[in-house]
């Protein structure tokens, strides 16, 4: 009975500043997968101006003699290039905006978890105060609710009732 009775639960701060540091370093890592994300596009966007220019030219070349015929297998190889890197240039978006999506999904729950936190400040608050106010004239039955809890444990009910003075009761099935 002693253990029930003895057991300490941390304290709600400490359980919030842990949470933000986890979550703190899934947001940076949100942050730096979208910077490799965007690093890669921007290569691949240099890469394709780049490839597009230099086939669009050789096609010109071709068409007006400058160039021989048999660099056509090289225009084939360019637009193979220009169209993997379309591809690939469309697939980095997605990932990009995905990236945005989960840090912004992560954002809410940061500032969800801050509302919650300050309305069970609050709570706790009113509580405590809603305590000092009334246990002057709340009975003190402390005695009797501890004998009842005592049959519930050596099995004389459903579950036990922890309280005092009659208030603020919370029981355990």
């Amino acid at each position: 009975m002693a253990s029930i009775f003895g057991f300490r639960s941390r304290d709600p701060a400490r359980d919030r500043q842990t949470d933000l540091q986890r979550l703190d370093r899934l947001a940076k890592l949100f942050d730096q997968i979208g910077a490799e994300i965007e690093a890669e596009k921007t290569g691949l966007e240099n890469r394709y101006r780049s490839t597009a220019a230099n086939a669009a030219f050789l096609v010109e070349a071709m068409e007006n003699g400058s160039a021989s015929t048999d660099k056509s297998s090289d225009v084939s190889a360019m637009t193979g290039a220009i169209l993997n890197y379309e591809r690939r240039i469309a697939e980095l978006a997605r990932q990009k905006g995905l990236m945005k999506e989960l840090r912004h999904s992560l954002d809410a729950i940061v500032d969800e978890g801050a509302e919650q936190a300050r309305a069970a400040v609050g709570l706790a608050r009113s509580a405590l105060k809603g305590t000092s106010t009334h246990a002057s004239s709340v009975p003190d039955n402390r005695g009797v609710q501890r004998a009842e809890d005592q049959k519930r444990l050596a099995g004389g009910g459903p579950g036990m009732t922890l309280g005092w003075g009659g208030q603020h009761k919370v029981s355990l099935l």
